[in-house]
């Protein structure tokens, strides 16, 4: 809690952080304000009870080049959303888990919010990037393991429309849930938001889940062995995926090591931007677009190849979008490759 500069570099914390107590973490940078000459670098926090790095309502500051494993609750965490400009590079965060429902009950009482460092809601929760603010830097960081999900944008309030900073280079493998999300309540900034060169690789279960989402482009990037869907887009407009690959199944990954949905189905991505009262209900017309798919490989989504349903496949629709036109938003696919001949459902 000061604004003289912190220069961290080199620590090992292990088995700090007091769980159900709030703001005790194992490093916690608190409304320290403005501190662009602060710097985390080169530490390891393992073993930690609740939370990671924390940073709470400051701005400014680097953290690199760090490492967390065996971590409860959110790893990299933004505490309020009002947090911005800061910087978070080649960081590494690995082995993230929940937290127990009573400890979160336990935050949430003191914070006067409902805590999400557990099993929110049954599919979110405990994340290696927890991001309440987009206006921050992400540069070449690895999300290697939760139990939850590796980078989730929690946008509420007028944060549901803030720019993003800067997203790239990341990587995101082995989520047990989502890889990348903005569910909830759904990210629409105001300014195209580019996620440059992201991959996504050997997730349980979607690579990507944009939901209630708009104005965010995926530029080169690689989505692989992810079990089910790669990117499952549900209620949302202008997505626009540009130069990225898609492979349903790699030599990496035995068949059937992952089959999402009744069906058993893989599926690149999974088209379904159903527009209702929080995205532009009624509107068909004009510039807004579904999502735009162009430059653009898809390798290895067959059965024979994944193992899994017949339902597999580069790109699907869910049925019920195609009947209203209302409710529909125009889809764009150019200059698509695909290795194998394949109907979009």
């Amino acid at each position: 809690h000061t604004s003289t500069p912190q220069k961290i570099e080199g620590v090992e914390i292990r088995n700090f952080g007091q769980q159900g107590l709030l703001g005790r973490y194992p490093l916690h940078f608190h409304k320290c304000e403005d501190s662009p000459d602060s710097l985390v670098k080169k530490n390891v926090v393992r073993q930690s009870n609740q939370r990671g790095y924390v940073v709470h309502l400051t701005n400014k500051v680097t953290l690199e080049q760090n490492v967390a494993y065996d971590i409860t609750g959110h790893c990299y965490f933004i505490e309020d959303g009002a947090e911005t400009e800061n910087i978070f590079r080649e960081n590494l965060g690995a082995g993230i888990k929940v937290m127990p429902a009573d400890r979160v009950a336990q935050l949430s009482a003191k914070s006067g919010r409902e805590e999400t460092d557990g099993d929110f809601l049954g599919f979110n929760g405990a994340s290696v990037f927890w991001i309440s603010s987009p206006l921050n830097y992400f540069y070449g960081n690895v999300a290697a393991g939760s139990e939850k999900n590796g980078y989730w944008f929690d946008t509420t309030g007028d944060r549901m429309y803030m720019a993003l900073g800067a997203f790239e280079d990341n990587e995101v493998h082995s989520s047990h849930q989502f890889a990348f999300t903005v569910y909830s309540p759904g990210w629409r900034p105001r300014e195209t938001a580019v996620i440059e060169n992201v991959k996504v690789y050997r997730n349980s279960n979607a690579g990507a889940f944009l939901h209630a989402t708009r104005n965010v482009v995926f530029h080169g990037g690689l989505f692989a062995d992810n079990s089910g869907k790669d990117v499952f887009i549900s209620r949302g407009d202008n997505h626009v995926f540009n130069g990225t690959t898609f492979v349903g199944q790699t030599s990496f990954t035995s068949k059937q090591a992952g089959c999402n949905g009744s069906s058993g189905q893989r599926v690149g991505i999974h088209l379904d931007p159903f527009r209702f009262s929080e995205t532009v209900l009624g509107d068909y017309s004009g510039t807004n677009r579904g999502t735009h798919v162009y430059n653009c490989q898809f390798f290895n989504f067959t059965s024979a190849i994944t193992g899994c349903g017949s339902d597999s496949r580069p790109l699907k629709f869910i049925n019920h979008q195609t009947f209203v036109k209302a409710n529909n938003a125009p889809h764009y696919i150019e200059n698509v490759h695909f290795d194998v001949s394949s109907e979009i459902d």
